[in-house]
């Protein structure tokens, strides 16, 4: 499995971060994307890792938010504190 860093990351934009909160069901922070972006989203959970690097080339913001809340602890957090930054 792909191991992501929190501090070697990448910039992950609010909205995105924001569309793969309310993704994993975080409707207070979260908002509903576009249907083009929920089909996305879908299409990265049920990729393998050969399809996600695929999807990776063309979306790599969405796919670095996607797996650092599906296989780290602190995903959820990292993201959520990117939306609450944005607030101040």
């Amino acid at each position: 499995m792909e191991k992501i860093d929190a501090e070697k990351t990448s910039t992950v934009s609010v909205e995105v971060a924001q569309h793969v909160l309310w993704h994993f069901g975080d409707r207070q922070l979260g908002q509903e994307p576009g249907s083009f972006t929920i089909r996305l989203l879908r299409a990265i959970a049920a990729a393998d890792q050969g399809n996600k690097a695929r999807l990776r080339q063309g979306f790599p913001e969405l796919v670095e938010a996607f797996t650092a809340v599906q296989q780290e602890s602190w995903g959820m957090d990292w993201l959520r504190s990117i939306v609450k930054k944005a607030w101040l």
